[in-house]
């Protein structure tokens, strides 16, 4: 029960919530606002390579950072060029960042 509470709470929150999986940097879990930023061909179980030009490449540099060393990166402010509707350009807007490893028992 408390499992599916969370579970729906972070559904529903309006900020991007987003985790991946292994160095392939795979999609195990997007919340609805995360969807709507990343577009809506990018589902749970894909990897991050599986869509280039969603998310910029220094951006996934610093995802593989933090997934190799397993130290947090917080950016404030950053501006990051994300896709609009179907055959628009991407706009550049600014979000905070918050990239936390989570590890597992076994790593």
């Amino acid at each position: 029960m408390r499992e599916q509470h969370l579970h729906a709470l972070l559904h529903h929150l309006p900020a991007g919530v987003a985790t991946l999986q292994g160095f392939d940097l795979r999609y195990g879990y997007l919340n609805k606002a995360m969807q709507e930023l990343l577009g809506t061909d990018v589902a749970e179980g894909q990897c991050v390579a599986d869509h280039p030009g969603v998310l910029p490449s220094d951006l996934v540099d610093v995802l593989h950072q933090v997934y190799r060393t397993g130290t947090p990166y917080i950016a404030k402010a950053c501006s990051l060029p994300l896709p609009t509707q179907e055959g628009k350009e991407s706009v550049s807007r600014c979000y905070d960042l918050v990239l936390e490893p989570v590890r597992d028992e076994e790593n």
